[in-house]
């Protein structure tokens, strides 16, 4: 082995296993097989991944999992132990899940992607000791935990264990710290009709002082962004100091708060890199429904805290909009309340086919009949309509970003400060080719809040078809880099690749195109710019191929229906787009 693939280093090792999971198997192997992959799912996965570990080995339902301290190790032992015992009330006697566990610390050889070291079996032995449902650390995990954890360490004395001889055992309580009392159970607050979300404060993995106020601020800025976003009710940061440093029981804050999803993450350095882990949590079901984890060069705080902030925000507000909708599709139309009928229509914006897009307008236009004053359900009417025709046949666009574009006035004329509101106004100008309005109404969604990546990608789009195309490029980059997972991204893809096009950068344009066309294959105009582009570069054997996939879309399609999609301000840009279709072998 040479020395490039072995390293040793200093690591905490937790070895765990479940009480009883032979016997559970023979009495019903694939149903206890199906509940072992959700734990690991819903609660071991993402407890490793929030305290930042690494699992080694899987054993059937063992496990052995690498941190890189101590205290992070038995933070995560214990955030297990204790999500497991709440599931576990769900459950009959011989079908609970109880984790036996065991935690040392010590020097480890890595090679390539496994470690060895004495550490391993120490813990795998103390793992064995345990008693279901509970947690042993050796000593020298106890030296480093103790006074950084509000835990009852009960020393077990010194314990022979095979091939080590006596190591001093110490038994974690998971539950209560010492000297409290369990409080009575809280009054239950009613959920509010709109999406609702707590953000617990970030745990520092650390020992430096400075990630201290780094996890402070990052928490305070990510609830700062969030109640920016009009739709959704967030709980303040002052509420959620009283759950600093504590087990989080996600259903009972739930229950106390009265929210529907809760963030939490944590933050660790690494040499000279940060890595931040966020995890977004179902109240009801307690389940992980996003998870995202950031490791940026440690260089200017706060310019970081603000590229974590701006990310966070926008992929929490996507992922619960799209949760909503879902909950509200389970349910018929006939029983859905306004903001179940809301978050039905905005969730089918999401999926941007003609289908689900005439669907969020019926949807809409039953809301609006039983509020007419409800600003939200104006501008969703007004994407629904415009984007109907956006991914549909292009000549009906003039007619609906008209109409698209009075449905946000009017929204705007309800709710002035609704950021969604100017977003959707600015859609409606761009395709109206009122580039001056389009961008001003854009800028204006992002004063009300700074986060909103609806209206940084049309912000891009709008000052793309300006005639300002690098500046609008680095806007819908920016929208796609803060929520790297929204559905809608294909738009922002296609958006640049006209940037790149206007530049006259057309391998940038093709390259750019075909990601729209592999986020979404339906969607006709990513095909018109690659067939153009290629066309210009000279490749007519490949234009051509891209035109006829364009055409197997929207068979009718001509350079004067495509070229209608496309606002260049500059005429030029648009005759160079219609020569590259025209030599595609596209139909005037």
């Amino acid at each position: 082995m040479s020395p490039d693939t072995k390293r040793r280093r200093l690591a905490a090792i937790l070895a765990a296993d479940i009480a009883g999971y032979a016997r559970m198997m023979r009495a019903d192997e694939e149903g206890t097989h199906r509940r072992l992959q959700a734990m690991q799912k819903h609660v071991v996965g993402p407890a490793i991944a929030l305290h930042q570990g690494r699992l080694i080995r899987t054993m059937g339902d063992g496990m052995l999992i690498e941190f890189a301290s101590a205290v992070v190790a038995v933070r995560c032992a214990t955030t297990i132990l204790s999500e497991a015992a709440v599931r576990n009330r769900e459950q009959p006697r011989d079908r609970r899940f109880d984790y036996r566990m065991g935690i040392d610390l010590g020097e480890v050889t890595a090679e390539e992607d496994d470690v060895f070291g004495e550490c391993l079996d120490i813990a795998g032995r103390l793992e064995r000791l345990a008693e279901p449902g509970s947690l042993l650390i050796s000593g020298a995990v106890h030296e480093q935990a103790r006074g950084r954890l509000a835990y009852e360490f009960q020393d077990m004395g010194f314990r022979e264990l095979k091939d080590f001889g006596p190591v001093q055992a110490y038994r974690v309580d998971a539950g209560q710290s010492p000297g409290t009392t369990e409080a009575a159970e809280p009054e239950s607050l009613t959920l509010p009709d709109n999406p609702s979300i707590a953000v617990l404060p970030f745990v520092n993995l650390g020992s430096e002082p400075d990630q201290d106020h780094f996890a402070d601020g990052l928490t305070e800025d990510i609830i700062t962004g969030l109640s920016r976003v009009s739709q959704l009710f967030v709980i303040a940061h002052s509420s959620m100091l009283t759950y600093r440093d504590k087990l989080p029981d996600v259903q009972r804050i739930g229950r106390e708060l009265g929210i529907g999803y809760l963030l939490e993450g944590s933050v660790r350095r690494a040499g000279h890199r940060l890595r931040i882990s966020c995890q977004l949590i179902e109240v009801a079901t307690r389940n992980h429904i996003w998870a995202e984890r950031y490791d940026r060069p440690l260089a200017d705080f706060f310019e970081l805290q603000d590229e974590i902030t701006r990310s966070v925000v926008a992929s929490i507000k996507t992922q619960v909009i799209l949760k909503e909708g879902q909950a509200a599709e389970r349910r018929p139309v006939s029983d859905l309340g306004l903001w179940d009928l809301l978050k039905r229509a905005w969730r089918r914006l999401y999926d941007a086919t003609p289908e689900s897009l005439a669907e969020a307008e019926t949807l809409t236009r039953q809301a609006i009949r039983e509020d007419p004053s409800c600003a939200v359900a104006y501008w969703i009417l007004s994407d629904a309509i415009l984007h109907q025709a956006l991914v549909g046949t292009p000549e009906g666009l003039p007619a609906a970003a008209l109409q698209a574009q009075e449905l946000a006035r009017h929204a705007i004329s309800l709710d002035e400060n609704d950021e969604n509101a100017h977003s959707a106004l600015g859609i409606a100008c761009l395709n109206l080719g009122l580039h001056d309005e389009a961008v001003a109404a854009c800028r204006r969604a992002l004063e009300i809040n700074p986060n909103c990546t609806v209206a940084m990608g049309l912000l891009g789009s709008s000052l793309i078809y300006s005639g300002q195309p690098d500046e609008g490029i680095g806007y819908s980059e920016l929208a796609i880099r803060a929520s790297p997972r929204d559905p809608n991204n294909f738009f922002r893809y296609s958006d640049i690749a006209g940037g790149h096009f206007a530049a006259g950068r057309y391998p940038a344009a093709i390259d750019n195109a075909q990601r729209a066309i592999r986020l979404k294959p339906g969607y006709f105009e990513g095909y018109v710019v690659a067939a153009a582009a290629q066309a210009l570069l000279g490749d007519l054997k490949a234009a051509s191929q891209t035109a006829g996939e364009a055409r197997r879309q929207i068979p009718d399609l001509t350079i004067a229906g495509a070229a209608a999609t496309y606002m260049f301000r500059d005429p030029a840009d648009l005759d160079r787009l219609k020569r590259g279709l025209r030599l595609a072998g596209v139909p005037e």
